[in-house]
């Protein structure tokens, strides 16, 4: 039976002494009105851009189509001025895509980040901020949420973002944001990453092989939720137990580590975690309430470990299997083995006297003092410069702790905020020159000994 719309049976009502003929007209100009009505009210994927249609998701390694290059694209700054263009204006840049929204945090926080790669690689990259239509973001509701930021740090965006998109969004698939697409100077797509993950020493790899900086897989997307049906580094099947450390996993968010019992066997996995995060889930009760400046290294620990330590960008994925329903207890030793085995460094808790450095911002430079500005923390293995903006100092000790040959305490409490600088070549200076050039920039390192309790990190007896 075919169910006559309330509309429909009204027009009929006034027809029903009509020709028949004329009755069969006016059906056919009812449903083409109608179809026609339909059409207009529902958005077009390509939202109009001729040659468009059809559009489907990119797997790495795939060009970019030709109607996309040639797309009027309207940039939107955040101080209310427009710019129209094309892709076709970036080629032969690396471009990156960063799919952001209002609700997204993170997001909004890597933008600084992503503002200084554009300024170091201006001639190379170009960086768009992307909005997808599906956000429901409006121009109105993004200049009331960066008025916040405005407020709060003085911070408006310089980079151009692009809104209401179905293309991009429809080409590069993600269902989590931050999240950055890459394509190179060739016009080829060669995957996605995590915003927070992209360092200086990744586009300047891309930009001088066109690939990824690390093995790269399909375009595959973080859809399930539960930590058991996620991806394993090594296929349970036939095996009895495992206890693995792999690097970094394409694509994926990080997985806090939880262990899940099924079928009589035990799972836990954590993923795409700094050596930092994994030592403290490791070892929790040598981290427990500790201070990250009061680290302590014994001097057989390699450099190389210390600046992993402080590095924000480079990430370890953990599995551990077991055929067996096992105790927590045993799964964290483990955990801990595996660390020693894979990074040749153990750690524990200890209580003395120790010597450290004292900080504290000279009074006499007013340089140091922070200018505003959202918070940056740029310090990553490669960068033309080492930046910290809108800074606390324990932030800054937290740093210095892995450069330096001594634990670093803040004075005080409730210092300012700095603006901190420094050379690229920072790691590889003495200690001396670094406490010197630390001085000239506004901060002083005095030394003393203090009575703390200590992670301390060593090389094991082997």
């Amino acid at each position: 039976m075919i169910k006559i719309s309330k509309s429909f049976s009204a027009l009929l009502d006034k027809v029903v002494n009509i020709p028949v003929i004329q009755i069969t007209l006016l059906v056919i100009l009812f449903i083409l009105v109608s179809m026609f009505s339909l059409s207009a009210q529902t958005p077009r994927k390509d939202s109009g851009a001729k040659g468009l249609n059809g559009l489907t998701a990119l797997n790495p390694g795939e060009p970019i189509p030709d109607a996309v290059w040639d797309m009027p694209l309207e940039l939107n700054y955040f101080d209310g001025k427009k710019k129209t263009v094309k892709l076709a204006d970036y080629r032969n840049k690396l471009i990156i895509l960063d799919f952001w929204s209002t609700g997204c945090a993170s997001c909004i926080e890597g933008i600084p980040k992503m503002e200084l790669y554009q300024q170091r690689f201006k001639d190379d990259v170009i960086v768009l901020l992307v909005n997808s239509k599906r956000n429901k973001d409006t121009a109105k509701r993004i200049k009331t949420r960066f008025e916040k930021y405005r407020l709060d740090f003085n911070y408006t965006p310089i980079l151009p973002t692009i809104l209401d998109d179905t293309v991009f969004t429809t080409l590069i698939e993600h269902n989590t944001l931050p999240r950055i697409a890459i394509i190179n100077k060739a016009g080829i797509f060669i995957g996605t990453n995590s915003s927070a993950s992209l360092s200086e020493q990744h586009i300047k790899t891309m930009l001088k092989t066109g690939k990824l900086p690390y093995e790269s897989e399909k375009n595959i997307l973080n859809k399930v939720i539960d930590h058991v049906d996620m991806p394993l580094l090594i296929d349970t099947v036939g095996l009895s137990y495992t206890s693995t450390i792999a690097r970094y996993k394409v694509n994926y968010n990080g997985i806090y580590p939880n262990v899940h019992y099924k079928n009589g066997q035990t799972l836990l996995q954590t993923g795409n975690a700094s050596v930092r995060s994994m030592y403290q889930n490791a070892f929790s009760d040598v981290f427990k309430d500790k201070i990250y400046g009061t680290y302590v290294f014994h001097s057989s620990v390699p450099p190389e470990f210390k600046k992993l330590l402080n590095d924000p960008n480079t990430y370890f994925w953990y599995q551990y299997f077991n055929k067996d329903s096992v105790d927590n207890y045993s799964i964290n030793q483990a955990f801990r083995r595996a660390l020693i085995d894979n990074f040749g460094v153990d750690i524990k808790l200890k209580f003395g006297f120790q010597d450290v450095y004292i900080l504290k911002i000279d009074p006499s430079n007013k340089n140091i003092l922070s200018k505003g500005g959202m918070r940056i923390h740029s310090i990553e293995e490669g960068s033309s410069a080492l930046i910290m903006q809108n800074a606390g100092l324990v932030g800054v000790a937290n740093f210095l702790r892995t450069t330096l040959d001594r634990p670093v305490l803040v004075e005080g409490k409730n210092s300012p905020k700095v603006d901190l600088m420094l050379p690229s070549n920072f790691y590889d200076l003495d200690n001396e020159s670094k406490i010197s050039l630390l001085a000239e920039k506004g901060l002083i390192l005095s030394k003393s000994k203090n009575l703390l309790e200590y992670p301390f990190f060593y090389k094991p007896i082997e």
